[in-house]
C-alpha cells in the first residue's frame, strides 16, 4: 500500500476499505460528490508531488478512477458543485 491510498469507512461499524492501490500515484485531497456517487481527488506520481491531476471514481474497491485532466498544470482540490442550484444561493 503506498501512502497516499484512499480509505473509505463506514459511520456506523468503522469497517473501512482502501479504494485505490496504485505504486505511481500518491493520492489526496478527495472530496464526495453532493449525491454520494463519487468521490473526486487529486493523484500525483511520486511523493514529491510532481505534476498533480484529478480524477474521480465510484467509492468502493475494485472502481477503476478516471483521469479528469492531463495538463502540465498541477490541479489539485476539486470540488462539487451542488446537485440544488438553490444551495448556492
Amino acid at each position: 500500500m503506498t501512502r497516499g491510498d484512499l480509505r473509505v469507512a463506514e459511520i456506523d461499524t468503522g469497517a473501512h476499505a482502501r479504494i485505490t492501490s496504485t505504486r505511481n500515484l500518491v493520492e489526496w485531497y478527495p472530496a464526495w460528490s453532493p449525491d454520494g456517487r463519487w468521490i473526486a481527488f487529486s493523484a500525483a506520481a511520486g511523493v514529491d508531488g510532481q505534476q498533480s491531476d484529478l480524477y474521480k471514481m465510484p467509492p468502493y474497491p475494485g472502481a477503476e478512477p478516471i483521469r479528469l485532466t492531463n495538463t502540465p498544470a498541477n490541479e489539485y482540490s476539486p470540488a462539487w458543485r451542488p446537485l440544488d442550484p438553490a444551495a448556492a444561493r
